[in-house]
């Protein structure tokens, strides 16, 4: 996953913090909590509750291990995924941000704005033209 402007870590989460280790602490249940219902409405609280710790506990140790606050990673990570669906799906705008977990379209165009610095239907119309690019370079001798 490549993260946008104000998540400076590139690394694949899921992938690199998945496994069987990690998975028995209460950050990697998080992670697989999150990864697995995206749509939930998630808080610290829950998040915490689920996992057995403290609010400030599971905030702190989560933090350290990803290198950003449980509910920064979901935004990142629920705008990941609204890339993937504009990129691979007809999906509508509203569809998307309701399959993420945004409560309304504004509300998630708002957040991808905020992330990308381009809106959603935007960064969809210009994926043609990208491709386009990738692919003559790619066909270069």
């Amino acid at each position: 996953m490549d993260f946008p402007k104000n998540g400076r870590r590139h690394f694949h989460f899921w992938e690199e913090y998945a496994g069987a280790k990690t998975l028995k602490d209460g950050r990697g249940r998080a992670l697989a909590l999150i990864h697995g219902d995206i749509a939930a409405s998630w808080s610290v609280d829950t998040l915490a509750k689920e996992v057995d710790l403290s609010r400030s506990a599971f905030m702190d140790r989560f933090a350290q291990l990803i290198g950003m606050p449980p509910i920064r990673y979901l935004t990142v990570w629920r705008l990941e995924i609204a890339k993937r669906h504009l990129r691979e799906s007809r999906m509508s705008i509203p569809q998307i941000a309701v399959a993420v977990g945004y409560e309304s379209e504004e509300g998630f165009r708002r957040a991808f704005k905020r992330e990308f610095e381009i809106w959603p239907a935007e960064w969809r119309h210009q994926l043609p033209a990208l491709r386009e690019r990738a692919t003559c370079a790619h066909s270069r001798p």
